[in-house]
């Protein structure tokens, strides 16, 4: 025979909530001391956690572009980077005024195709420039048991890299 005890179940709830972040890193003028941030707000904590990561990034790039060899081929990039978003904006130009303009001359269209021709053999080469110096900007990050933290403050990081440029 079975009898049905009426019991309350105890609940535990469980909230991780980071409180604090270390950071050291290899890069000269952040290789002297540990960073350590201590923040009751998960998100301030995230903010400053990016602020610093971003800086030593910052400091690693000038790095390359002090670098003998590297900086060259860096700087070499940036301008291809440049003169393809120049091209992407004279096409949208003269795009635009071709799509306005209802005296359509010969001279603008063939302009026009021009402008699309060299965008297109661009492209390929612009695109790579953009990717190597998006690599060259990338900061590894390492931690121990930094799993948990990560999955905290997920949101909190998606909110601070939302804000910041690309470029």
């Amino acid at each position: 025979m079975f009898f049905e005890i009426d019991v309350k179940k105890t609940q535990y709830l469980e909230q991780l909530i980071p409180a604090s972040v270390a950071i050291f890193a290899n890069v000269p003028g952040h290789n002297k001391k540990v960073e350590t941030f201590i923040e009751s707000d998960p998100g301030l904590l995230t903010a400053q956690m990016l602020r610093a990561l971003e800086k030593i990034s910052l400091a690693a790039f000038q790095q390359y572009l002090d670098d003998p060899l590297f900086g060259p081929l860096i700087s070499e990039m940036q301008n291809v980077v440049r003169e393809f978003n120049e091209l992407k904006k004279q096409q949208q130009k003269l795009e635009k005024v071709f799509k306005l303009d209802d005296s359509r001359t010969p001279e603008m269209a063939t302009a026009l195709m021009a402008v699309r021709v060299q965008v297109s053999k661009f492209r390929r080469r612009g695109e790579i420039a953009r990717r190597f110096l998006a690599w060259c900007k990338q900061l590894p990050v390492f931690g121990f048991n930094s799993g948990n933290f990560f999955r905290k403050c997920k949101s909190y990081i998606w909110v601070r890299l939302s804000c910041v440029s690309t470029d």
